[in-house]
């Protein structure tokens, strides 16, 4: 993106990050739900892509997008008998937020919050 990126440009890119101890299991949590899932960067890997560029002025900030969870597994593509496994990974992480999105009840929908960093530059001219 650098590469393309016109001289005075900037570059904008926002993506999930998790905090580096609920990556991993975030990313079990992923590849059920889209099997094609590889990473989630880690809140340090997403911020070192930015600040190990030549981008200068560089900003991060963070917000969380919230879904529900039904929701989110009718617009993914589990595996054969997977979407049941994400529920109870979800639900068991209840109140615990081991998976890093703050899964809780709202109402009687389970819901979550995913974590956003977005990131900020611009190229030199």
């Amino acid at each position: 993106m650098i590469r393309v990126c016109k001289p005075g440009g900037r570059l904008l890119v926002a993506d999930v990050a998790l905090p580096v101890e609920k990556a991993a299991a975030y990313d079990q949590l992923e590849l059920l739900r889209d099997p094609s899932h590889t990473h989630a960067l880690t809140t340090v890997e997403f911020s070192a892509l930015f600040l190990n560029s030549c981008l200068h002025d560089c900003r991060q900030a963070s917000y969380d997008v919230e879904l529900e969870l039904e929701a989110q597994l009718r617009a993914s593509f589990p595996g054969p008998g997977d979407d049941e496994r994400i529920r109870q990974l979800v639900i068991q992480d209840i109140g615990v937020d081991n998976l890093g999105i703050k899964a809780r009840y709202q109402g009687n929908a389970v819901v979550y919050s995913v974590p956003i960093s977005v990131c900020v530059g611009n190229k030199n001219v």
